[in-house]
C-alpha cells in the first residue's frame, strides 16, 4: 500500500503504539507489516523500547541500533526503556538525511555495511551516490566458444 500526500501531513499509528507522520509532498509505503519505505519527501516517527524499526530510503535501511554483548554466563540484559524518535527525509537530488532525536540509529547499505551509527539528537546526511542503489550485474557465460 502507497501513501501520498501532498498538502498537509498524515499521522498513522500501528500496533504496538507505533506512530508515523508522513509529511506534505511525500510518498510512502509498507513493504511488510514491520518495514516502511519512504520514496519521497519526509517521516517522522516515535516506535517504543519493545517494537521494531525498519525502513528504506533510497538503497538505504534505517534500524534502531542495538548494542551486542558476548559473555561466557549471559545475563539479562536491561533494554533501553525510551522510545526511538527521529525523521528521516529523501532530497530530490537523491540524498539522504536521518535525525536520531531520542534513541540510537544504524544506517546500513543493501550490502549490510554500517554507514553510520546515530545517538540522540545526531543527524547525517547520506550524498546521494551512496544512497542511491545500484543496480548488481552479473555477468556469465556458459559453455566453451570454438575458435575458427
Amino acid at each position: 500500500m502507497k501513501i501520498k500526500i501532498e498538502k498537509g501531513a498524515s499521522m498513522i499509528t500501528l500496533e504496538n503504539n507505533r506512530r508515523v507522520e508522513v509529511g506534505q509532498n511525500s510518498l510512502f509505503s509498507f513493504d511488510r507489516s514491520d518495514q516502511m519505505r519512504l520514496l519521497k519527501g519526509t517521516v517522522d516517527f516515535r516506535f517504543p523500547p519493545t517494537a521494531e524499526l525498519s525502513f528504506k530510503a533510497e538503497g538505504l535501511t534505517v534500524i534502531k541500533y542495538g548494542s551486542l554483548q558476548a559473555s561466557k554466563n549471559p545475563a539479562p540484559v536491561s533494554p533501553n526503556r525510551e522510545d526511538t524518535i527521529g525523521s528521516i527525509s529523501v532530497h530530490p537530488n537523491g540524498s539522504v538525511t536521518v535525525k536520531s532525536i531520542q534513541g540510537s540509529l544504524s544506517i546500513v547499505n543493501q550490502e549490510h555495511v554500517v554507514l553510520a551509527a546515530l545517538s540522540s539528537k545526531d543527524t547525517v546526511t547520506i550524498p546521494s551516490v551512496t544512497a542511491k542503489s545500484s543496480p548488481k550485474v552479473m555477468v556469465a557465460q556458459a559453455g566453451g566458444t570454438k575458435s575458427p
